[in-house]
């Protein structure tokens, strides 16, 4: 699984800051000698927030003491959401849910009061991405939702891409990869339009994981790399996002046997990850390691990885990824003959898959603990949580149909859209155009087969009673 870049105010003012240091200080000079001489109260207020806001400053007191001064005087209130938007990132990114849920609902409220819509709908986003982060998908998809109703009535089209993306990763996380894939097909129409090339980058790289997920392997190999090309050709590369490209790309050449290439970019990675304190990357990378390890049979080595990865899972506060490092660290346990510790962690992470409603991890958990019980001769279990897996994976999606979907929908995307400055004629770019508008029907097609598909299996499921569920769940689904 990838990563969605979660972009907000303070984060995005301190990538201005340290990209024009000379322009910064001196505008923060003028804001400071302007906060000095003003006489105006509220104009005095508004400075602080337009201070605390380009520095950045993170001090939670700073902006409750801005919430203090606006109190309820009318002129102030926009001043007052912003504040309380601000605490909200601030309690997000300290862990302090409490604070981040109470500060973001405040905030959507007062904006919602004052009748500004547009940054209403900025608050509704935020606080969907803070719920996806803690694995709180069914409100995080409630709020989106909401989001976009408000953005359309804006036209605010940015913010519209950014819904599409932010519901194609939650569909991911849920294992619902066709609902995602069609959620970055609207992102990416999107963001093309807006030539919002790192973002496109973005797409590219989660569209790369599917295809991993999927077994599709050269494909993911080219997203990636493509994706890689989008990032360097900006004025300043996103390493992060590159060195997350790459963190993948070691997981593919594993996956291919090439583990010498794979464990020589992985290593490589993490001292870099260190070196930044990037605590997610350090974890995913620990992980990867771990598989590394144990495939070369130096399980010592392996054990301590996925150790330390399982640690780092549980203090992100993230419950996606910590229920993959239970199931990862739970089934090495368990090829390992180290079964009580195996059967702890597994069942600790079937629970977890089940309060965040991932199929995929639900499923996949639950191979994990029919093994361990197969192994205890504990047959009644064991068959109980085989059934599960083999019920859950029948629910899930037929791979080798969304494998063609997305090859043929994102071949010629990628080429009409991401390589629009090398077009030369107009007339070029219609025939592109139009190759891009038949994908799309096809496209469209083949999902519309795939539905009639699960119908029938329904029906029959109805008619004769058979045990398994082989519908598809289609057309409904889809990490920098």
């Amino acid at each position: 699984m990838n990563f969605l870049i979660k972009l907000n105010i303070l984060l995005i003012t301190f990538l201005i800051c340290i990209s024009s240091n000379f322009a910064q200080d001196k505008h923060l000079d003028s804001l400071y000698n302007e906060l000095k001489t003003s006489k105006s109260f509220s104009h005095k207020t508004e400075l602080m927030l337009l201070i605390g806001e380009y520095e950045p400053i993170f001090r939670l007191s700073y902006w409750d003491s801005i919430v203090e001064r606006c109190g309820d005087k009318t002129d102030l209130q926009e001043t007052k959401a912003f504040a309380l938007n601000n605490i909200g990132f601030i309690g997000d990114m300290d862990g302090q849910m409490a604070v981040a849920e109470a500060n973001f609902s405040k905030s959507i409220e007062l904006f919602l009061k004052i009748k500004d819509t547009a940054n209403a709908a900025d608050g509704l986003y935020n606080l969907a991405v803070h719920y996806q982060d803690i694995g709180e998908y069914g409100k995080s998809l409630d709020l989106m939702n909401k989001a976009m109703q408000f953005y359309r009535k804006t036209n605010k089209n940015s913010g519209i891409g950014e819904v599409y993306n932010g519901l194609a990763v939650t569909y991911d996380y849920l294992g619902n990869p066709l609902k995602s894939i069609q959620n970055y097909d609207s992102a990416y129409a999107i963001l093309s339009g807006l030539k919002d090339t790192i973002r496109m980058a973005n797409v590219l790289t989660n569209l790369a994981s599917i295809h991993s997920d999927l077994g599709d392997l050269e494909t993911a190999k080219k997203y990636y790399f493509q994706s890689n090309d989008l990032y360097l050709s900006q004025d300043k590369s996103i390493n992060n996002n590159i060195l997350t490209n790459l963190n993948n790309l070691a997981t593919i050449y594993w996956a291919e046997g090439n583990v010498s290439k794979a464990k020589s970019t992985v290593e490589s990675n993490l001292s870099i990850y260190r070196e930044k304190n990037d605590q997610l990357n350090i974890f995913n990378t620990l992980i990867n390691l771990g598989k590394i390890y144990s495939e070369e049979k130096n399980y010592k080595l392996a054990n301590s990885y996925y150790n330390d990865g399982l640690n780092i899972a549980r203090k992100l506060k993230n419950k996606y990824e910590l229920c993959s490092a239970l199931k990862a660290y739970s089934s090495f346990l368990t090829n390992q003959g180290e079964i009580q510790e195996a059967e702890s962690l597994a069942l600790e992470g079937y629970q977890i898959s089940k309060e965040i409603g991932s199929l995929e991890l639900e499923a996949s958990i639950s191979e994990v603990l029919a093994s361990i019980y197969d192994k205890q001769s504990n047959y009644e279990k064991a068959y109980k949580f085989q059934r599960i897996h083999d019920a859950l994976s029948d629910s899930l999606v037929n791979k080798e149909t969304l494998s063609a979907v997305v090859a043929q929908k994102f071949e010629i995307e990628y080429l009409t859209k991401v390589a629009t400055d090398s077009v030369k004629n107009a007339e070029a770019q219609k025939v592109k155009d139009a190759e891009l508008l038949a994908s799309k029907e096809e496209s469209k097609r083949l999902l519309i087969q795939a539905d009639q598909e699960k119908q029938k299996k329904i029906f029959l499921f109805i008619g004769l009673g058979l045990a398994l569920v082989f519908g598809i769940v289609m057309f409904n689904r889809f990490k920098v």
